[in-house]
């Protein structure tokens, strides 16, 4: 039996149907207005819930998952931490997305290993990354402390590379520091020290009374003196695979030694300053001179750096001259730019040299000796620390604080106009921030710019405090953890400005300094961007840069999980203590 009521409401709803078909698009809009205005509450969530199902189609879910990624792959990392959070079946796709997070990494300068192929894996190095980037920019990133134990001026420290420090000081003795405890290993007299290098048995010492030393850890005895400078020795630098050992002087000679037996090899002339820093080091480039692996020795005053070869030859010509002023180009110098002088540190790396002058940062390509890159100093010129192909590790004296920063872009070759290759400097230093031209310098005096803080009364060998003010966790910071949701929510949590202002990939390698392209103002401004600043106590800048000194440079061309610990920095206070900073440990 046919019930005639649905019959009926049938033709209804087809003749209903049939008349909204034929309205224009605008007609049918008003008729779904009016409709809806009609519509009751069960009726308006049907209503909802069916068009859903039209309108908000889950392309992850229904695209092929290789197409989903490479789709994905498009979106900034903060973008992606956010898609994250969507679904279980969003973050299972992104997190596998390897190719747009190892491309993260490598944008905020996280060292990627390519032996690991799990996006899941750098998903979590990303957020690692950003929550050290982070505690850079908000200085938390950094714990302090102080050694104690010098009863006189500190003139000399120097990190080993793994957790060892020495420093020797005008109370004639050398110490020897566990920089992770604080704890006092050794103590041995000694004459007072300008410079000193260590290794596990034995400390070779620079002194003012014109000799070079070298004492047993274990006992303190006296091994050897090398002797012949008739001037304060300011810096030496030894090799034991090449049992040498070079010393540079106050009577601005530098002087070769053999290491085991304290016999002079060779004198070095040409200096016309006082030779305030020596490097005996590896060459891992070849040129006309040298090839990889030869061992080549630099020298450096006031306003030149000379390259020397090991020889035996009286009266050696050195292999290359570099110049403070080798960034001012064309027939006539400024009073200004004659008077340019070197700031500590000098730094080699086996493939190029770097030095800060009043300039800038300077970098010499290390196979022909040009200059390729000099990055202009954000404020007064900074003494140079550490150097990366990432991050410039740099020091204001005058406002005691430490710089993380980038590196500027590199020049190009110097065989162009000389005044196109000034001016590309030029446009990226303000000349009014160069300090007038120093007069004589006293390198055995240190510079403090303040008056002295209060001396310390104990002796006792501590480190205080471990956990300083200045370095409580940013309230913003979040750790990732296992749980792929909280490494989503911490990559979300992140404004796009942090990461914006951070960006490696444009920076070029050394090796290809010579050929990239010359600085722009847009370049310029990136050379003086600041990654972290940290704010230091009352410091004695030595002009030689013997009682401070840089930890582990390596997170210099990158972080990665195991190169942001340990020490960072360490330098020599007035009151006779030693000021340690170091990494904080992700919590």
């Amino acid at each position: 039996m046919v019930d005639h009521k649905d019959c009926g409401d049938t033709n209804k709803v087809l003749q209903i149907t049939n008349l909204f078909k034929d309205l224009s698009s605008e007609e049918k809009i008003s008729t779904l207005e009016e409709i809806i205005h009609a519509c009751e509450p069960t009726e308006l969530k049907f209503l909802s819930d069916r068009l859903e199902i039209f309108l908000k189609r889950d392309f992850v879910r229904y695209l092929p998952n290789e197409v989903c990624v490479y789709l994905l792959s498009w979106l900034d990392p903060i973008s992606l931490g956010r898609c994250c959070l969507v679904s279980k079946t969003w973050n299972d796709v992104i997190s596998s997305c390897l190719p747009a997070w190892v491309r993260a990494c490598k944008s905020i300068g996280w060292k990627v290993n390519d032996s690991n192929t799990s996006g899941v894996y750098w998903k979590k190095a990303y957020a690692r990354a950003l929550t050290r980037i982070k505690q850079l920019k908000y200085g938390s990133a950094f714990e302090e402390g102080y050694l104690l134990g010098h009863a006189a001026r500190v003139y000399t420290v120097k990190f080993n590379g793994s957790n060892l420090l020495a420093s020797g000081s005008d109370d004639h003795t050398v110490r020897l520091w566990d920089v992770d405890t604080g704890e006092c290993l050794r103590t041995i007299q000694t004459h007072t020290c300008a410079d000193l290098a260590f290794d596990s048995c034995f400390v070779y010492t620079a002194s003012f009374d014109n000799t070079v030393s070298c004492w047993k850890w274990a006992n303190g005895e006296l091994v050897r003196n090398y002797r012949g400078h008739t001037g304060a020795v300011f810096s030496i630098s030894y090799h034991e695979e090449r049992d040498l050992l070079v010393s540079g002087s106050a009577d601005k000679t530098v002087r070769l030694w053999q290491l085991s037996t304290g016999e002079q090899i060779n004198m070095y002339h040409g200096h016309r300053e006082w030779v305030t820093k020596v490097l005996l080091k590896k060459s891992k480039v070849e040129s006309l001179h040298h090839k990889p692996g030869d061992f080549v020795v630099l020298s450096m005053d006031k306003t030149l750096i000379k390259i020397w070869i090991i020889s035996k030859e009286v009266n050696c010509e050195c292999l290359g001259e570099l110049s403070a002023i080798d960034s001012f180009q064309g027939p006539c110098l400024t009073s200004e730019q004659e008077h340019s002088f070197f700031h500590p540190q000098l730094l080699f790396d086996g493939s190029r040299i770097m030095c800060s002058s009043d300039r800038g940062v300077m970098e010499w390509d290390f196979t022909d000796y040009t200059l390729t890159r000099v990055t202009p100093h954000c404020n007064d010129p900074t003494y140079l620390l550490g150097a990366g192909d990432m991050m410039l590790f740099t020091a204001d004296t005058r406002e005691n604080c430490l710089f993380i920063r980038m590196p500027g872009s590199a020049l190009e070759n110097q065989s162009q106009n000389p005044k196109k290759l000034d001016s590309q400097i030029s446009a990226s230093t303000n000349h009014s921030n160069l300090s007038p031209s120093p007069e004589t310098v006293d390198y055995e005096q240190d510079s403090v710019n303040e008056p002295s803080c209060s001396t310390s009364t104990g002796h006792r060998p501590e480190l205080l405090p471990r956990f300083s003010s200045r370095c409580t966790k940013s309230d913003n910071s979040v750790t990732p953890t296992d749980e792929s949701v909280d490494v989503a929510s911490h990559l979300a949590s992140h404004d796009d400005e942090l990461v914006n202002d951070i960006n490696f990939n444009n920076i070029k390698m050394s090796a290809d300094h010579h050929k990239s392209a010359s600085i722009n103002h847009d370049a310029a401004n990136r050379s003086c961007a600041i990654l972290g600043r940290w704010k230091l106590p009352l410091c004695r800048w030595s002009k030689r840069g013997s009682n401070y000194v840089c930890g582990d440079q390596s997170w210099l061309n990158g972080f990665s999980d195991v190169n942001n610990s340990g020490l960072v920095f360490a330098a020599a206070l007035p009151n006779h203590s030693i000021y340690i900073l170091q990494w904080s440990e992700f919590t």
